[in-house]
């Protein structure tokens, strides 16, 4: 009996983690089923509807081919408004020289050529293929030292098709290529290896160099109590702005986009109301103002808390200044209880979700494609060793898992448009109530509040585990006092 015991102890100290992990895998393959149906009855109309459209469906890939014709002439690259740091000007810049001229430097209006480029197009899907290659290989090997069994290839596969990184596919938006340091970082900042450790920090330092706002998540150092890796991984930081930015003056050409405006506004025949030759750093600092400030108006596509008071400012249960006053409240109240949320979490996940959080909360740049960043996250919670501690609490553990997994869930499993039939009687009650179109999509309906919702669940989990702790510490005080008592009569 007592060798049989032995034998079925491994199963059960495992059983709430394999649980949490058949069912999230039901869930998506049942959900993936259903969307493919749905796609194939509507001739690809729900497929349309999950990701981004401009009313003809014509934008796909294009974060990545316009970030190339941005880059493509290093005269006139802030210029246009653009926020992109110096090392993704010069990762860019790199790959315009790998297409024909005529398409790196094709005109705004004319940009939709890309697409029909095969050059252009097979560039992207070689940038995207490697780092979706590296991405699962990098999930693989986390899980595989968390313990997990084959089940985990079936894992990486999903994540794959996860709505979030399909859409980020989509879009073709850089921060794939960043989600590859992020990723590296936040699996691999604890290796037992010391220069496993120090390139993760290099590679969140480069990743902040391609989309700046990954610099968040050195946040989780501090968390770790790291504070010298937490020191050199900002050197790493600074160096990733800084060396490329100095590459890339070093690299431009006399002559460009810039100098033909120069000599037009000293002929008089351009208007330097409309053209300014200003492409310094301070430009670029300038536009990201501009783009921050721009982004006070509620959209599905932002997750941040921020949202919420645009929202209500949309429907018009607030005024505009108090809409805006409402968003800069929620989003520095949010982050501040955020951060020091933080320094309470105990588990792996809940750190990098508080990060993940910080960087996802800021509204300019929350976007339900960077919610990539979450994927990390979800691999780390699947494979919470914490839950499988104690054989003897049996299923107890999971009363707290399952919500999560539920709203993790909403936010990577492609979930079928169920309410096709009504999509109509949606759209008005949308329309009527709240003055905002349905995406008839929902992932993009339901993902940012899913986001906020795990924030808010997180703080409960953790407030609960303060009172039992509390209330534990008490009894065990209350005993020790009482056997004091009985020692001294």
């Amino acid at each position: 009996m007592v060798k049989k015991a032995e034998r079925s102890s491994p199963l059960l100290h495992q059983s709430n983690t394999v649980i949490l992990n058949r069912l999230f895998l039901i869930a998506f393959a049942v959900c993936v089923f259903l969307s493919a149906e749905m796609a194939a009855l509507t001739r690809g109309d729900t497929l349309q509807d999950m990701f981004f459209w401009n009313e003809a469906y014509s934008d796909h890939f294009m974060d990545f081919f316009n970030t190339i014709r941005d880059s493509s002439d290093l005269t006139w690259v802030y210029q246009r408004g653009t926020i992109y740091p110096p090392l993704s000007v010069l990762i860019m810049y790199m790959f315009s020289a790998m297409i024909p001229r005529e398409m790196a430097t094709i005109g705004f209006l004319r940009r939709y050529e890309m697409q029909l480029s095969q050059i252009c197009v097979v560039l992207f899907f070689m940038v995207a293929f490697v780092c979706v290659l590296l991405l699962a290989k990098m999930m693989d090997r986390y899980m595989e030292k968390a313990g997990l069994d084959r089940s985990r290839y079936l894992l990486v596969f999903f994540m794959i098709l996860s709505f979030p990184l399909t859409y980020c596919l989509e879009r073709g938006n850089t921060s794939l290529i960043a989600l590859v340091g992020c990723a590296f970082f936040l699996f691999f900042r604890n290796s037992e290896s010391k220069l496993v450790r120090e390139l993760s920090y290099i590679a969140l330092a480069l990743a902040a160099g391609m989309k700046m706002f990954p610099a968040v998540l050195g946040v989780i150092l501090i968390y770790d109590k790291k504070y010298k890796a937490a020191a050199r991984t900002i050197v790493y930081g600074v160096a990733a702005i800084l060396i490329p930015y100095i590459i890339v003056q070093l690299i431009t050409p006399e002559t460009g986009l810039a100098d033909q405006v120069e000599q037009d506004l000293a002929a008089g025949t351009a208007n330097p109301e409309i053209f300014d030759t200003d492409g310094s750093s301070g430009r670029f600092f300038s536009n990201l103002l501009n783009w921050i400030n721009k982004k006070t108006y509620f959209t599905y596509n932002s997750t941040s808390a921020a949202n919420i008071a645009y929202l209500l400012k949309t429907a018009g249960v607030v005024s505009d200044e108090a809409g805006n006053l409402l968003g800069i409240i929620f989003f520095l109240g949010t982050e501040a209880v955020a951060f020091v949320l933080g320094f309470f979490c105990k588990k792996e996940w809940q750190k990098m979700f508080i990060v993940c959080y910080l960087m996802l909360n800021i509204h300019a740049v929350a976007m339900l494609y960077t919610l990539i960043y979450v994927i990390p996250v979800v691999v780390a919670f699947l494979c919470d060793p914490s839950r499988d501690k104690n054989p003897k609490l049996g299923k107890k553990p999971l009363r707290w898992d399952i919500p999560y997994l539920i709203l993790f869930g909403i936010q990577m499993i492609p979930l079928p448009y169920l309410l096709r039939p009504v999509q109509d009687e949606v759209e008005m009650f949308f329309f009527l109530y709240f003055n905002v179109h349905s995406p008839h999509n929902l992932n993009q309906s339901l993902s940012w509040i899913a986001f906020q919702l795990i924030f808010v669940l997180l703080f409960l989990n953790l407030v609960s585990d303060a009172v039992k702790t509390a209330k534990k510490k008490k009894k065990v005080s209350s005993a020790r006092q009482e056997q004091t008592a009985v020692a001294s009569a």
